[in-house]
């Protein structure tokens, strides 16, 4: 078992670590390896070009000193990820309607299959019952 970063807690990981729990940072802290979905890779990026994220450095010299291949593993989406993405549905408290956001989705697959808790601040997931997470939130 280990520890998958979903794209927030990766984001402020590497650029901005004050804004995860200080329970948070310690537990990752003593990992030798923390895992990352690729969908948050696609995640970064398409908020970088819509605007949404801004680093002082390009985009992709941001992901190369953020993915450091010594203590960040990337776990690809693959059809066993992407079915149990949508089979397994994550229901929003809120509204108890189905998650909207396939990345979110994606993620908490990737966590189920491959038994790794998620780092998270995502309010819909650290709700999910059977969904191992551990919170960044202060």
């Amino acid at each position: 078992m280990g520890y998958l970063l979903d794209t927030n807690a990766w984001i402020n990981l590497f650029a901005s670590p004050n804004r995860l729990s200080e329970s948070s940072r310690k537990v990752i802290a003593n990992e030798d390896t923390l895992y990352l979905a690729t969908i948050s890779l696609i995640e970064v990026c398409q908020k970088v070009a819509t605007g949404q994220l801004e680093f002082d450095i390009p985009i992709q010299k941001w992901i190369e000193l953020a993915t450091p291949p010594e203590t960040i593993q990337l776990l690809p989406i693959d059809a066993k990820i992407a079915q149990e993405a949508y089979e397994k549905a994550i229901i929003n408290p809120a509204n108890g309607k189905p998650h909207k956001d396939p990345a979110d989705l994606i993620i908490a697959a990737t966590g189920n299959l491959s038994r790794h808790t998620i780092v998270t601040s995502d309010k819909i997931l650290l709700s999910c019952p059977g969904l191992k997470t551990l919170s960044t939130r202060n």
